[in-house]
């Protein structure tokens, strides 16, 4: 560094008025003064390379190659400074100039020198930390008198800054009486520190250092190592936010004077990164910089290090970073966690809310899917399956996998195990894959872990939840170890169903399963009973036409053997009522039959004209059949431009043709004159309406009011399931359906 970096020129400093130029006298005191001072610098600096000289002899002949490193850097740090106060204080310069600033004189050496007096006092207490318990500890009086000479030459340096002319310096010393103060302070901090136990010491970080000189990286690089932080350095403010950006790390180090890029500058860039601007920053800097220090704190720096750096107050400084940084991630980390429980809870609320919905609105097959896929979503599975009892096997009843679906699993496995014990078993997933046939072997790679949870029975039979058996076998496989609070390297785990005491974060997986397991085992549960009863029904049907049959059989026998029998009315009439009840019953389990079907939509896109001109044909055709050929008239009149729209066609000509075949019916059986029927659709708000109208003399009110409840008709041979089955089918479009009756005719309103 030359001295025309550091000292103001005489020709920008001088001005034709000047007062100092004008008054010789006190320009000869400064020099006189500043003559002194320069004296007196050059005192700890000679022993600072005598020392140094010395101390290098001695290792290159007792062959202390471990330390020679340091002493050079030492001896090369006092030339430095020799050399700087000689081309900075020297005679011929001072005599040149006619303008002297010594308190700007004095900022100029301190920012020259600081550098080379921190390497100085660095090296040397490494050195001598290095030296302790060592063959060459009878070195460390000559290392302290060097680390000595270090600081009382920066004593001397702080003193040069706030210099007058009436401070006084004492010849003897170099350094006055405000420096011996406050290295008297900093030597009884020093002796407090090294009586602290090990409980008062700081914790270790993640530290990164921000200088631009090497040096001054490299000794407070070392001398926090030595305290087990982790350091890595920067020799620049944007190679910094590189590293920044590229690893974690807990505290920042950060010079204010770099070239490039200054120490504020680079505080500005990780105050306004959301995922920087939390890292605590430590300024380092020089006494004359301290208004740059100020603006830094200002703008959101953590503290700041002076240099050359205090070893104490580099501990306490760096301690008090990190606790601040352990905290702030602590509360991060808390805020996280509850932000991931409410998005849990939120998620799981609303896929419980489709559970319930698909419960009310779906056949049991499809809520069963649907509660699978929300589990895998959940859970984050690769793959899932709902198992039943099956006679002697259990048997895949849902899965995300379509070619599982029907096939079996024996008991032997770990989906028999759960479902006879009932309990939660966690085991890796090889030995279950290879009961999934084809479907398990193509999975094989992808998953690792077989979670497998006992679906409880809706009733439990006055046994408790324990021994309540199990309606099947939930299973979801995973391509990692989704409990990560059970480690499987010992072999399958197993939990009882009774979670009751579990509330750890770590459970939030069984928590959320058994939040819907019992939709499941409802599902199940609805499925179960359908298929049973219509098994039921369909058998029933199958003996009614028997019982039809054998009727006609008994007639025709009756007649071959007893003819006379035929002809009494009592016999006849108990025949009669036999037919009737067996005709009865056949329409009963035929309607109903229809009604199950109705829990198994098929929707597609179509037009209601459609279906209302295909309805109206099968009206038509029963009409012409119960009372001949043109006995009623039928009527369609579509609405113009109606939108296409989401409907099962099937269903909605059952509902319609029930409708119309009541009608018919009526029409009839009361005589009506010139009886029609219409089929009427229009647009209203974007709503479609269908209108099935006649013209017959209407129903008395209360036959009217509960014409959709079941089992109610009052017609002879009715089931009393027809208008019952058609309100379902409107209400699984989502529609409404209401008649008016009168004197003029009825007409049922639907609105889809």
């Amino acid at each position: 560094m030359k001295s025309d970096d550091l000292v103001p020129h005489a020709a920008e400093k001088r001005s034709s008025g000047d007062a100092s130029a004008r008054n010789p006298r006190e320009l000869d005191a400064k020099r006189a003064v500043i003559a002194h001072i320069r004296h007196e610098l050059r005192t700890p600096i000679n022993g600072i390379i005598g020392y140094s000289e010395m101390l290098l002899e001695d290792a290159a002949a007792e062959g202390w190659d471990t330390i020679t490193e340091d002493l050079t850097r030492v001896l090369s740090a006092g030339q430095e400074l020799l050399s700087l106060v000689n081309e900075l204080l020297g005679a011929r310069e001072l005599a040149e100039q006619t303008d002297l600033d010594v308190a700007e004189l004095g900022r100029s050496i301190r920012h020259a020198l600081i550098t080379p007096i921190s390497a100085v006092t660095g090296y040397s207490e490494l050195l001598m930390e290095d030296a302790e318990d060592t063959a060459f500890a009878g070195i460390i009086p000559d290392l302290r008198r060097i680390h000595s000479a270090g600081k009382k030459l920066a004593a001397l340096i702080d003193d040069i800054v706030s210099f007058s002319m009436t401070a006084e310096i004492a010849p003897d010393s170099g350094v006055s009486a405000g420096v011996s103060v406050v290295l008297d302070t900093v030597s009884m901090i020093r002796a407090l520190a090294e009586n602290r136990t090990g409980a008062d010491r700081v914790e270790c970080g993640s530290l990164l250092i921000v200088d631009d000189n090497e040096t001054n990286r490299d000794l407070l690089a070392r001398r926090l190592e030595r305290c087990g932080h982790q350091v890595a350095a920067a020799s620049n403010g944007r190679r910094a936010l590189e590293m920044l950006r590229e690893q974690p790390f807990d505290l920042l180090l950060l010079d204010v004077m770099m070239p490039e890029m200054n120490g504020f500058e680079v505080l500005q860039h990780l105050k306004h990164d959301p995922e920087l601007r939390h890292i605590p920053v430590i300024m380092i800097s020089a006494l004359d910089e301290m208004d740059s220090v100020v603006r830094c704190i200002e703008a959101g720096a953590e503290d700041y290090l002076p240099k050359p750096f205090n070893p104490v107050l580099l501990h306490a400084r760096i301690g008090a970073g990190l606790a601040k940084k352990r905290l702030h991630d602590i509360e991060r980390e808390y805020a996280k966690r509850l932000q991931t429980q409410w998005e849990s809870a939120k998620r799981l609320e609303d896929n419980l809310r489709k559970v319930v919905r698909y419960s009310l609105q779906k056949p049991p097959e499809e809520m069963l899917a649907e509660s699978l896929r929300i589990l895998i979503a959940l859970s984050e599975a690769q793959m899932g399956a709902i198992l039943e009892e099956d006679g002697p096997n259990l048997r895949f009843l849902c899965a995300s996998v379509p070619d599982l679906i029907g096939a079996v699993v024996p008991w032997e496995s770990v989906a028999g195990e759960t479902f006879t014990r009932n309990v939660i078993t966690y085991a890796p997933a090889r030995d279950e894959l290879r009961h999934y046939g084809p479907a398990g072997e193509s999975h094989t790679n992808q998953v690792k872990c077989l979670l497998s949870v006992p679906i409880p029975r809706v009733i439990s039979a006055r046994r408790t939840q324990a021994s309540a058996g199990s309606a099947g076998v939930l299973q979801l496989l995973f391509a990692r170890n989704a409990l990560a609070q059970f480690d499987l390297a010992q072999g399958p785990l197993r939990l009882g169903m009774d979670l009751s005491g579990r509330h750890d974060s770590e459970d939030r997986l069984l928590q959320e399963l058994f939040m819907v397991l019992p939709m499941i085992s409802l599902g199940m549960e609805i499925q179960k009973l359908r298929q049973t009863s219509y098994q039921a029904i369909h058998e029933l049907k199958n003996k009614l036409i028997a019982a039809q049959s054998w009727t006609n059989c008994l007639k025709e026998d009756l007649e071959a053997v007893a003819a006379e029998a035929l002809g009494d009315e009592d016999v006849m009439e108990d025949i009669k009522l036999v037919e009737e009840a067996v005709t009865s019953g056949y329409n009963l389990a035929v309607g109903y039959l229809q009604f199950t079907k109705i829990y198994n939509p098929h929707f597609e896109v179509c037009r209601i004209n459609t279906v209302l001109k295909e309805v109206a044909t099968d009206i038509k055709a029963f009409a012409d059949n119960v009372g001949g050929p043109g006995s009623v008239s039928v009527v369609v009149d579509p609405g113009q431009a109606l939108p296409k729209r989401q409907l099962d066609p099937a269903q909605l000509k059952m509902a319609f043709f029930n409708i119309g075949k009541n009608a018919v019916e009526a029409l009839i059986e009361h005589g009506t004159e010139s009886p029609t029927i219409t089929l009427l659709s229009q647009l209203r708000d974007d709503r479609i309406v269908v209108t099935i109208a006649d013209n017959g003399k209407g129903m008395p009110k209360a036959v009217a009011e509960n014409l959709f409840v079941p089992f109610t008709t009052q017609k002879t041979g009715g089931t009393g399931l027809g208008l019952t089955i058609t309100k379902k089918i409107v209400d699984m479009h989502g529609g409404k359906i209401s008649c008016e009756s009168d004197s003029t005719g009825t007409r049922f309103q639907i609105l889809l």
